[in-house]
């Protein structure tokens, strides 16, 4: 509070920030949202980012749900599979891809085990330039507790595809219910399944 007091302007990334920062006192006339811009990259053809990423999983029967996370709490990667689980006996040629690493890698592959899901949820750590293998999805997932306003949410819309995310933080200033994506409360593992089959 006190060092944006000091300051002429401070940026926030959303309006949702701006707002919370705004709560405190004095401060109203001091925040100033400037949304996150991206370099639009080359974004890999389906069927080579399939290949890079999960070479055996490349044929286009297959329907490829994901994400690009870090794997700790705030991410909500545990609600992600919970819903995934309720689908994939349904949609049996479905799998749900996981980029990125974090500290809750084992817990979350285990619990992937005990949903009997673990053959279809397959967790591909860091990769360098992920943004450019989006096009391996049919479906991007953003499923957080938290967030500010996610560069991965803009990325996903550059590679064309369908967003279903969380609606808090900045997502909403981003997807539009039912315009271009899916919103969701957070932590709802049943609406998180019923978007995927809707």
């Amino acid at each position: 509070w006190f060092t944006i007091l000091l300051t002429n302007k401070t940026i926030a990334v959303s309006e949702k920030t701006k707002n919370d920062i705004s709560q405190m006192p004095f401060l109203r006339n001091k925040i100033e949202v400037i949304y996150n811009g991206i370099k639009i990259q080359k974004i890999e053809t389906k069927k080579t980012a399939r290949e890079k990423l999960l070479p055996s999983k490349s044929g286009e029967n297959f329907l490829w749900l994901g994400t690009i996370s870090e794997l700790h709490k705030n991410k909500g990667l545990d609600v992600a599979i919970n819903g995934f689980s309720k689908i994939s006996y349904s949609f049996p040629q479905a799998i749900f891809v996981i980029i990125g690493d974090g500290e809750e890698k084992g817990n979350l592959k285990k619990l992937a085990e005990n949903l009997g899901v673990e053959e279809k949820v397959f967790f591909l750590g860091d990769i360098p330039e992920a943004n450019k293998y989006l096009s391996a999805l049919d479906i991007f997932s953003l499923i957080s507790r938290t967030e500010a306003l996610p560069y991965v949410i803009l990325e996903a819309g550059i590679a064309g595809l369908p967003v279903v995310a969380t609606e808090v933080g900045g997502i909403p200033e981003i997807i539009e219910n039912k315009k271009n994506g899916i919103l969701i409360p957070k932590e709802n593992i049943e609406r998180f399944a019923d978007a995927l089959t809707f």
